[in-house]
């Protein structure tokens, strides 16, 4: 049986009303909070955490592009 595949880890917050600035912050905080979980836990930071945070950071730098223009 194949595995599907999950969503990334903030896509929830892309289908709310709020700004996307807000959105990003939010992404932020949770991906924040449960790195500090695994690290209590005396766990690395997993794969999916680090992706999550190379997408924040890519729709950053689409969002400051868009400030600049």
């Amino acid at each position: 049986m194949a595995k599907l595949k999950q969503p990334p880890m903030g896509a929830y917050w892309n289908e709310t009303g709020c700004s996307k600035l807000y959105q990003l912050y939010r992404r932020v905080e949770d991906v924040a909070t449960a790195l500090e979980k695994r690290r209590q836990s005396g766990f690395v930071p997993a794969k999916p955490y680090v992706e999550e945070l190379f997408d924040i950071a890519t729709q950053l730098k689409i969002l400051d592009k868009k400030v600049k223009s």
